[in-house]
């Protein structure tokens, strides 16, 4: 019954109108909060992002997904001991069991080819509480090389 749990929520495509924060009925305030922050890497076209996942206590299986236009190039830096990797414009990273920890960061840069991109950056986190899939996105930021 959990595999077929976990492949269905592996496939599965989430509604864009989840809510923020990931909340489990189990145990009061435990809560997903997520937040990403970008530092410009000098003289290039590109960034470090961190994502920053406070668990609070919600374990096993989690996944972060960040998207991204074409031509983008993306080097994973630390994947918070998932298994990570890029693929189809995305970034993936996947926990059979989150790590013990109240917080997370998964760090990258991106690279873009050239300084004219306007890019619509989103992203979410998933994970399974009371054998349910829940899913909290990311806000949508627009991150603009235009003129930098």
């Amino acid at each position: 019954m959990f595999y077929s749990l976990l492949f269905r929520f592996l496939i599965s495509g989430i509604a864009f109108n989840t809510p923020q924060h990931i909340h489990s009925n189990t145990s009061p305030g435990k809560v997903v909060r997520l937040s990403r922050t970008f530092e410009r890497i000098p003289g290039k076209n590109e960034y470090t992002v961190n994502v920053h996942i406070q668990v609070n206590g919600i374990s096993g299986f989690g996944r972060l997904t960040e998207f991204f236009p074409p031509g983008v190039k993306v080097n994973i830096l630390e994947g918070a001991a998932s298994s990570s990797r890029v693929e189809n414009d995305k970034l993936r990273c996947i926990w059979v069991s989150l790590p013990d920890s109240p917080e997370i960061t998964v760090s990258y840069t991106i690279a873009f080819p050239d300084d004219k991109l306007i890019m619509y950056y989103r992203g979410e986190f998933s994970c399974i509480v009371n054998n349910e899939a829940k899913t909290t996105k990311m806000k949508p930021e627009d991150l603009k090389l235009i003129g930098e």
